[in-house]
């Protein structure tokens, strides 16, 4: 079976993971909402090294925000593809919903404390909240 691709809006950045994922999950904080146009983001974590740039690279534009993240982003289409953060070196996010089909479901919320009235969380996954977004917190 091939790796799966993860692919931007018009098709011209593709990314593709060579090793399974870490871990997936779904984000709550302002940068991530604000970045996706959404209530929240999810994401699916591998190891840097484990993502190739399959076609694209001229595409492939950064952004780095005040908590000194980088989003990788489509310079023709304006899809988020990428997060790198400092907090978690050698690990790169790529959003869930540039998969076709994400190679691993999301087991838990970050930031779940941020999580807007307008987009409530409703599944029973864990929740974790606080200063750095990964506290638990209490059911």
């Amino acid at each position: 079976m091939a790796n799966p691709r993860a692919h931007c809006l018009c098709g011209r950045v593709q990314l593709e993971p060579t090793q399974p994922p870490l871990r997936a999950g779904h984000c709550h904080c302002a940068n991530c909402r604000r970045a996706q146009g959404a209530g929240s983001w999810t994401w699916v974590t591998f190891s840097g090294e484990a993502v190739r740039i399959a076609a694209g690279a001229d595409e492939l534009r950064h952004y780095r925000s005040d908590t000194d993240a980088t989003r990788g982003f489509c310079g023709h289409c304006g899809t988020t593809i990428t997060y790198e953060s400092p907090r978690w070196p050698g690990h790169l996010d790529i959003s869930a919903a540039c998969f076709d089909q994400p190679p691993t479901l999301p087991d838990r919320h970050l930031y779940a404390d941020r999580a807007p009235a307008w987009a409530p969380i409703l599944d029973t996954l864990p929740q974790f909240g606080g200063a750095s977004g990964s506290e638990p917190l209490s059911a």
